[in-house]
Formats: structure tokens, sequence, C-alpha cells
């Protein structure tokens, strides 16, 4: 895609699947409107300024890395195999939502959301990695089970940082310069927070309060 500002919304359907559309360097292809991949697997949007935030609807194995996302940031919808890799996502509302992705790969990316930084809504299974996070509201909402490790991410900044609902395996965050480090309302010995799956212990430093339990750690 040439360099440019580019300002109609997109939609890729099933017609476009596996299409690849890479940006110019810095990036210098701007699209202002929404991306919205709807039933087209095998996308991959590479190098691209998507000021206008993606979703990415009942479409497989799709690919956003190297780019930077504003607005309305990325949703993750009734998809899976998708890889959202070394992007900087700053959203007017949550940076990445999850609702109902399978298999993903979240890494290595900056998320920067005015309500939450990341949010699970619907189960959904996959590894979480190696990204910055950092809220107005909720650095990490587990609002729903998740399947796979949420590990060696850094999250701050946040009213809370981790808002523990839902069964997951969280090991090996930094979570730090929060209102409140992690609250966890999930009890009991077989999903609470630290009884699923087997991770490294969470470093939780440096926030007003560290953790606020309801639930079991």
């Amino acid at each position: 895609l040439k360099p440019g500002t580019y300002g109609a919304a997109v939609t890729i359907t099933a017609d476009d699947g596996g299409v690849l559309i890479l940006g110019a360097p810095d990036p210098a292809s701007v699209i202002t409107g929404r991306v919205e991949l709807s039933g087209a697997d095998h996308v991959v949007l590479q190098r691209l300024a998507l000021s206008g935030g993606l979703t990415v609807a009942d479409s497989d194995n799709a690919t956003l890395r190297d780019s930077v996302v504003g607005a309305g940031g990325v949703t993750i919808q009734s998809s899976s195999g998708a890889q959202v890799i070394h992007n900087a996502v700053g959203a007017a509302g949550t940076g990445l939502t999850l609702d109902g992705a399978e298999d993903v790969s979240v890494l290595h990316n900056t998320f920067q959301g005015s309500a939450d930084g990341v949010t699970i809504t619907s189960a959904g299974s996959g590894r979480i990695a190696h990204n910055d996070i950092e809220a107005a509201g909720t650095g990490l909402n587990i609002a729903a089970a998740w399947g796979g490790v949420i590990e060696k991410n850094d999250i701050h900044g946040a009213s809370v940082g981790v808002a523990y609902g839902a069964a997951a395996t969280v090991g090996a965050n930094r979570i730090f310069d929060n209102t409140t480090g992690i609250v966890a309302t999930v009890g009991g010995d077989t999903e609470g927070l630290g009884f699923v799956g087997s991770a490294e212990s969470n470093e939780i430093f440096g926030n007003d309060t560290g953790v606020q339990l309801s639930g079991q750690m």
C-alpha cells in the first residue's frame, strides 16, 4: 500500500481471503476508517497505521504485525489462529478485546486504553505474552475463562492491574504502579488465581494496594 492517508472504512470478505496488505515503512500508509475482516481467512495486515481500529470477525488465521492501531483498538471475535505481534495499540476505549478468540498469539505488543488494556469477554485460548499493557481502567480484564497462558507481560499504570474474574493460567507477569495490583474474585483451589495450570509466580510491586482477594490465590 503506497504512502498516504486513506479515509474510507475497509471490509475484507471471504473473496479476498489470503490477501497481504503491506504498508510503507514508518508506517506511512494510514487507513482512518475502521478495517474489518468478515469471514476472510489467512489475511495478513503488516506495517500499517490503522487509526480507525481493526475488527477480526469469523476470520481464521489472521495476522496483524508491525502496525500502529488507534481509536477503537483491536477486536478478535469468533475467530481462531490469529496472530497479533509487534504492534502499538492506543485506543479510546479498550486496546484489545478477545471475544471468542481461540488459539491466538498476542506477543510483543504495546497496549494502551482509556478504559482497559486487554479484555477477555468470552471464553478463548492462546498465549498472551511479552506485552506492555497500560490503561486508565483495568490493565488486564479476565472476565471469561482462558485456556492457554498469560505470562511475562508488564501491566502497569492502571486503576486495577489485573481483574481476575475467571479461570486462567497467569504467571511471571510484572504487575506494578497500579492503584490495585490484582483484584481476584474467583474462589476455590481449582479455578482460583495460581491454581490453574502451572506458571511461575507473578511479581507484584509498587502498587498502592498489592492484592484484593475475595477468592483464593
